[in-house]
């Protein structure tokens, strides 16, 4: 069944026992394990279970086992198989985990033949891990499997690449991929080096990431088709990454995981605002985990218990979901895959606290008045950066906005005049390589506002852009309020405390925090005020209103607050 996502919903990654999931009100189990047990003990509860299957790899045993598998992985330009990396200790008698190719006719219907097993236990929809296939081996050396040459063939008969193709002296009746890559490289580490710096190297990789996309579009068909009806589809898509962006056109909503700590830095220095802002501009919802590097992390800080609430908290606040806490996959190189656990009663009272003030957290989104456009083809050439500085400092300085989609040849989404008009002001990351319909966009907004659009080259630009917030912070820095609206009910500003102190593994109360709010977030006449915290039984507070105005006065501050005004 079909089942629409709330922002209240707690998910599990894998299944666990009747106990764990009342404990944390669990609502889902988004990724993975399908057995018919597993499904039983879930639907008895009421929980959404979604079963899972892996494109990523057929499995060290199966391709050991099975010279058909073994011969549909992906392959380097010397036909050599590719193995995963992070899978360095997933063997079978010797025989390594290699990429599977989802473009070799065995390995899709291997990949087919999963998806009906999973689904035959009767989950309620089906999760696509690792998705990209033959795609996620590019940046590994592949896929230079005959099957991959022959599709990119075909693909570069498309007339929107032609030109390119002429360009490059190709000549499609005879053309073989692997062989001109090697007039150029002979090793797959000279390859590797060399990538790209070699003609048609991103028009391929074009080709194996929308292969991709089609291929995950045909196994929920399957899965549909299996079941008899509508199901939820999910894939690992790593967003804000470009390259997983192409496939969730085809998905429900994405299950992924999401980087919240960056450069081996922790909050307030580090957000995974990027990767949920961009999900709203895609109207995507995301049930999350964080990565395994970072899950290794708090694994080796005895769990990092106050660090992963605020990965909760924030995640929440920003309208999304983190997986509980339960079983969480982890990796290092060193240590290859391991295991954070944890225990109910570190996490679960969040989880409860969300559940049992869904009300407030149901159906409302973000209000915004500044876009911060994200340049697709800009990303892809120059990375995720500057984007993800801009939304971190438009949070740090409370400025609510929304990321809105500037697609390309991967993405079909354009920037239109019907969807700018919505904003005061919009930021542009540069190098932006916008098509001329998505500059004509921007001229169009920028005559009829009167104002200009401000680009960006820098970190340091950000500082300079004129922008005022109908959100003001005093007292302490690293204070987020983020503003949810709901048309014709409640405000809710989640207040967000993000001054995590890793020397005492906690986030520092906050103290004497005044928050003022303005027009158009704040009308000027008197309401009723409620203050609620997962923390705090009761918080202290005071409200005065001032020149239309509303002043906030919290004499103590902790992670979480949920601020409500009653028209």
């Amino acid at each position: 069944m079909s089942k629409k996502i709330r922002h209240s919903d707690v998910a599990f990654m894998y299944n666990a026992d009747k106990e764990t999931y009342k404990a944390y009100m669990a609502t889902w189990v988004a990724w993975g394990g399908a057995s018919a047990d597993a499904v039983k003990v879930a639907h008895e509860l009421g929980i959404h279970f979604v079963g899972s299957m892996w494109t990523l790899t057929a499995g060290a045993e199966n391709i050991h086992k099975r010279s058909d598998i073994r011969d549909a992985v992906s392959k380097d330009i010397l036909l050599e198989p590719i193995i995963v990396p992070w899978l360095w200790d997933h063997t079978y008698e010797g025989t390594p985990s290699y990429f599977g190719c989802t473009n070799n006719p065995t390995f899709r219907q291997f990949s087919r033949e999963r998806v009906i097993d999973v689904m035959k236990n009767d989950p309620d929809g089906l999760h696509i891990d690792d998705h990209l296939g033959s795609a996620g081996s590019f940046w590994h050396g592949g896929c230079f499997c005959d099957y991959c040459l022959e599709g990119f063939k075909k693909f570069l008969t498309d007339q929107r690449y032609q030109k390119i193709a002429e360009e490059n002296k190709v000549d499609l009746g005879n053309f073989n991929y692997r062989d001109y890559i090697k007039t150029y490289v002979s090793t797959k580490e000279e390859y590797q080096k060399k990538r790209h710096q070699l003609p048609l190297t991103e028009l391929y990789q074009t080709y194996l990431v929308k292969s991709a996309a089609q291929f995950v579009k045909e196994l929920r068909k399957v899965a549909e088709d299996t079941k008899g009806g509508e199901i939820t589809c999910s894939a690992n898509t790593g967003i804000p990454n470009p390259v997983h962006l192409v496939t969730t056109p085809n998905l429900t909503h994405c299950v992924c995981e999401v980087e919240y700590r960056h450069n081996s830095e922790d909050a307030p220095k580090a957000s995974p605002i990027s990767a949920y802002k961009v999900a709203d501009a895609i109207e995507k919802p995301v049930m999350a985990t964080a990565s395994g590097w970072n899950w290794a992390y708090a694994h080796a800080n005895n769990n990092a218990v106050g660090l992963v609430r605020l990965w909760i908290a924030e995640t929440y606040a920003l309208g999304h979901r983190l997986m509980a806490p339960h079983r969480k996959w982890a990796f290092t190189q060193e240590k290859g895959t391991h295991w954070y656990q944890s225990k109910p009663e570190d996490f679960a009272y969040l989880y409860n606290f969300i559940r049992n003030n869904s009300d407030l957290f149901d159906d409302y989104e973000p209000f915004s008045q500044v876009a911060l456009v994200f340049p697709n083809k800009g990303v892809r050439h120059h990375g995720l950066g500057l984007f993800q500085e801009a939304c971190k400092h438009l949070a740090d300085k409370n400025i609510p906005f929304s990321a809105i989609i500037a697609g390309d040849d991967w993405i079909e989404d354009r920037l239109k005049l019907e969807t700018l008009s919505k904003y005061e002001a919009i930021i542009i990351p540069e190098p932006s390589e916008f098509d001329d319909s998505q500059k004509t966009a921007i001229g169009k907004w920028e005559s009829f506002t009167g104002r200009k659009a401000f680009y960006i080259k820098s970190k340091d630009e950000l500082n300079n852009l004129d922008l005022k917030s109908p959100i003001e912070v005093k007292g302490s820095q690293n204070i987020w309020v983020l503003p949810r609206i709901q048309s014709g009910a409640l405000t809710v500003y989640h207040i967000l405390n993000r001054n995590y102190d890793e020397s005492i593994g906690c986030v520092k109360d906050a103290e004497n925090i005044d928050i003022t709010l303005n027009k158009p977030l704040f009308d000027g006449n008197d309401h009723s005020y409620r203050l609620l915290s997962p923390d705090m039984d009761q918080i202290e507070f005071d409200c005065k209103i001032d020149n239309g105005w509303l002043n906030i006065n919290i004499p103590k501050l902790g992670m979480w607050s949920l601020l409500v005004i009653f028209s």
